[in-house]
C-alpha cells in the first residue's frame, strides 16, 4: 500500500511541476496573441506592464456616424457595457463585443450599424514606450 501511495504522490508532484513550468509560456501566448490582461490568470510577470483598455461606441444612421457616450446609455445597456469592459480588460479578445452592439441595435432601431472600437495600451516588449493597438468591430443590423 505504501508503494502505491508514494507513486501517486510522485505523479501528482511531477504533474504539478510540469504545469507550473509550462504556465508562464501559456500565459505569455494568451497575453501576446489574445490581449489577455497580464495582471490576471496568475501570470508571473504581471507587474512588468500596464494594461489599459478603452472602448468607444459609434452608431451609423445613413451617412451620419455619431459617438455614443456610455453615460447616455439606458441603465440596462450601460450595465452590459460595463460588464463587457471589465471582461474585456481581463480576458482580452476572448470576450466579444457583440452582445453590447446587438443590444444597442435593439434599443435604437434607427441605427443601421454599430461600431465598437477597442483600444489597448501596453508597454512595448522590447522598449520603454507605451504602444496603443486598436481593433474595430462593425455590427450591421440583420436584414429582416
Amino acid at each position: 500500500m505504501t508503494g502505491t501511495h508514494s507513486s501517486w504522490k510522485a505523479r501528482l508532484l511531477g504533474s504539478l511541476v510540469v504545469v507550473v513550468g509550462l504556465w508562464p509560456i501559456a500565459h505569455y501566448v494568451l497575453v501576446t496573441r489574445l490581449d489577455v490582461n497580464p495582471w490576471k490568470l496568475y501570470g508571473f510577470a504581471m507587474y512588468c506592464t500596464p494594461h489599459v483598455v478603452e472602448v468607444e461606441l459609434y452608431g451609423r444612421q445613413g451617412e451620419r456616424i455619431r459617438r455614443i457616450e456610455s453615460r447616455t446609455l439606458p441603465p440596462e445597456i450601460r450595465e452590459g457595457y460595463r460588464a463587457f469592459l471589465l471582461r474585456r480588460w481581463v480576458l482580452g479578445r476572448l470576450h466579444s463585443p457583440e452582445p453590447v452592439a446587438r443590444s444597442l441595435l435593439e434599443t435604437w432601431p434607427q441605427l443601421e450599424s454599430v461600431e465598437v472600437r477597442v483600444h489597448l495600451e501596453r508597454l512595448q516588449p522590447m522598449g520603454d514606450s507605451i504602444m496603443r493597438r486598436s481593433r474595430v468591430y462593425d455590427f450591421a443590423r440583420d436584414s429582416e
